[in-house]
């Protein structure tokens, strides 16, 4: 049976594929090959994306020690809404610098500011480490 994919989504694999990247699959490859395709393919989503003017890292405090984020804010907006955003990666691959392309685009569209949340990973912190950062 075959499955419908978005053309955008196909596209998006078809140029991957042609870079050399393709995600390994977490039920069989390391964790830290897993992570390493990651990083290589969040470079190439990243690519040519222009940081926004107001966009900077912080430390928040969390119960497990300081949490890495990154705020990004909109343009000509005083005091904005804020989306607080977990990035995906099964609580084990995401990374803080992955999705700066998406999350860039969404605060220029929308207007509304985003904290990316770095939260620790699996497996070496074991849950609830994530849902408490």
């Amino acid at each position: 049976m075959a499955t419908a994919l978005d053309a955008g989504l196909a596209a998006l694999a078809e140029h991957l594929k042609s870079r050399g990247l393709a995600a390994p699959s977490l039920l069989r490859a390391p964790v830290a090959d897993c992570r390493a395709m990651n990083v290589r393919i969040a470079q190439v989503l990243n690519e040519g994306s222009v940081p926004l003017a107001r966009e900077r890292d912080l430390s928040v405090p969390g119960s497990g020690g300081t949490v890495p984020c990154r705020l990004y804010l909109p343009d000509g907006v005083q005091r904005p809404p804020l989306l607080v955003y977990a990035h995906g990666g099964s609580f084990a691959l995401g990374t803080l610098n992955a999705w700066d392309a998406m999350l860039r685009e969404l605060v220029r569209a929308s207007g509304v500011a985003v904290l990316s949340v770095d939260y620790r990973l699996s497996p070496e912190h074991r849950f609830p480490a994530a849902f408490d950062d």
